[in-house]
């Protein structure tokens, strides 16, 4: 489970101080499957760095109970001055999971046993791209947590990376920060659409897409004209 209490985040900015969110409470139980849903900057990465632990909240707190993951889709979390396997190994020892199952998995699924002893960053993007999924998928979260794209690569690799993380959803829990109604249609049920700052909770998924949707067509208007 994820729970913020009273979590309030700030950013300096040229113009000023940017309040993103302000006595912000949010509950993720286990297994859930939730969409965060909002227009740009309108503070879904925010969230998600400071459910992983990635940036500190300037008051209130987050606490977390079970394996929760890092962004998946974060390349950065990969070091390029490592090996694939030496990069499953530390990624393994930080959250306490068995390490020589998890890359088996990864060098059966994958099919590049070539690559497991290859330094990351001599490996293509595709090739990257294909192991950082497959890593962050092969990895046994209770609860998964991405920021945009939930896959990534070449249309062939990205089908494969996409049925692993149909495959994981059905044993875990899932927050997913998109912009786009349909992705979170596919793979969510419950949603937090964010709107000025103020979260705005659904347990139908469909009548939050449905408020995101009136965001977005609100914002194009205000644009246009």
């Amino acid at each position: 489970m994820i729970l913020l209490d009273k979590v309030s985040k700030a950013f300096k900015r040229r113009q000023g101080i940017n309040q993103v969110f302000k006595d912000l409470s949010l509950t993720f139980e286990d297994g859930t499957r939730t969409a965060i849903l909002g227009l740009n900057y309108s503070g879904k990465s925010t969230l998600i760095n400071m459910m992983t632990g990635v940036l500190r909240p300037d008051s209130g707190h987050v606490y977390r109970s079970g394996t929760i993951s890092y962004p998946i889709n974060a390349l950065a979390v990969v070091h390029s001055s490592m090996t694939v396997r030496q990069n499953i190994n530390f990624l393994c020892g930080i959250y306490g999971f068995e390490t020589k199952s998890v890359q088996d998995f990864v060098e059966s699924y994958t099919g590049l046993k070539r690559l497991m002893d290859e330094f990351v960053g001599n490996l293509t993007r595709a090739e990257r791209l294909q192991m950082v999924y497959t890593i962050g998928y092969a990895l046994p979260f209770e609860t998964f947590l991405i920021d945009g794209g939930y896959a990534g690569g070449p249309p062939q690799i990205r089908d494969r990376i996409a049925r692993l993380f149909n495959a994981r959803l059905e044993t875990s829990g899932l927050v997913l920060a998109t912009k786009s109604g349909p992705t979170a249609m596919a793979f969510c049920t419950r949603a937090v659409v964010l709107d000025q700052g103020i979260p705005h909770i659904y347990e139908n998924i469909t009548e939050g897409v449905r408020h995101y949707s009136e965001l977005s067509r609100d914002s194009k208007r205000s644009v246009a004209l």
